[in-house]
């Protein structure tokens, strides 16, 4: 039996019309999901897959190379002085913070999982909700390579504007490198790339299954 595998990597595009990403899910995505997938299939021999790109999601990993958070709401009101953000963006950034799945994201991380649970935060802990929502994120690939990831999950509490912008820099790095690493798997042959039109997000909708 001959036996394919295609990812789809179908991230919408979450910007508005003045081009800022409105939702962070395609930063979050790149540093768990985008290259942990490709570099864990390039640890088997003799297995394949193909990786479905579509434009979208490159444009929009584009914006995360430099000055990010000028190109993303999240990050923008992530980096601001917290006094400085209004009740709609401070709840607005307390959801976004308590978004991932509790069992999978949240409860490995044992300072994450209390700050999870709370209704209200003091101003330190609204900090270290949003530098460990962020490294929750961080996938298999930076946990064991990253030591600047390594050392800000085993500090665990008490994170500074100092961490924050290492953390930013250590994962505007690594996502700038992506597409490059796709690409070397690709001369490697150990993966295939297709794409398909610029917005369209569930590449299934477009095969014929009769």
């Amino acid at each position: 039996m001959n036996l394919a595998f295609m990812w789809h990597m179908h991230q919408p595009d979450y910007r508005d019309e003045s081009g800022v990403v409105q939702m962070p899910w395609v930063f979050l995505h790149a540093i768990k999901d985008y290259y942990d997938m490709p570099w864990m299939l390039s640890r088997y021999n003799n297995l394949k897959a193909t990786f479905n790109i579509t434009p979208s999601l490159i444009l929009q990993l584009k914006l995360y190379r430099t000055n990010p958070q000028k190109s993303d709401k999240f990050l923008n009101l992530w980096l601001q002085d917290q006094d400085s953000l209004d009740m709609k963006n401070y709840k607005w950034m307390i959801k976004i913070c308590k978004s991932v799945p509790y069992d999978t994201m949240a409860a490995p991380i044992e300072s994450y999982s209390r700050l999870y649970q709370k209704e209200s935060y003091k101003h330190h802990e609204f900090f270290d909700l949003q530098v460990l929502f962020i490294l929750s994120w961080c996938g298999v690939y930076l946990r064991t390579n990253s030591k600047v990831i390594k050392d800000l999950l085993a500090k665990k509490s008490g994170y500074t504007y100092e961490d924050k912008l290492s953390l930013l820099e250590e994962l505007t790095s690594f996502i700038a490198g992506i597409f490059d690493y796709y690409i070397e798997l690709k001369k490697r042959n150990i993966i295939s790339l297709c794409t398909t039109p610029l917005n369209h997000p569930i590449l299934p909708l477009l095969l014929d299954v009769k």
